[in-house]
């Protein structure tokens, strides 16, 4: 649907804030339907459960059944978290 909205240069509807933050990093106008909305856009980035390090490229992930990987560091798990 997002790719449809930006080839049509429409606008979005929706209440997931994922896609609200999509459409606004794409330049996208965006409505909600039945929430409030989002206030403020939030980047996330892929790190080490572990030891907390951001790997730079997928390159340095081991892939895992949860799909983000392993770290190449200490073998834990990569998880999404926003970035501070």
């Amino acid at each position: 649907l997002l790719a449809l909205a930006i080839e049509k240069k429409g606008r979005m509807h929706t209440d997931d804030y994922r896609l609200q933050n999509l459409c606004s990093e794409a330049g996208l106008e965006w409505s909600t339907v039945d929430t409030e909305g989002i206030s403020q856009v939030w980047t996330w980035e892929v790190a080490c459960s572990g030891c907390g390090d951001v790997p730079e490229a997928r390159s340095k992930t081991i892939p895992s059944r949860n799909g983000l990987g392993t770290c190449k560091i200490c073998g834990s798990g990569l998880r999404i978290s926003r970035k501070r």
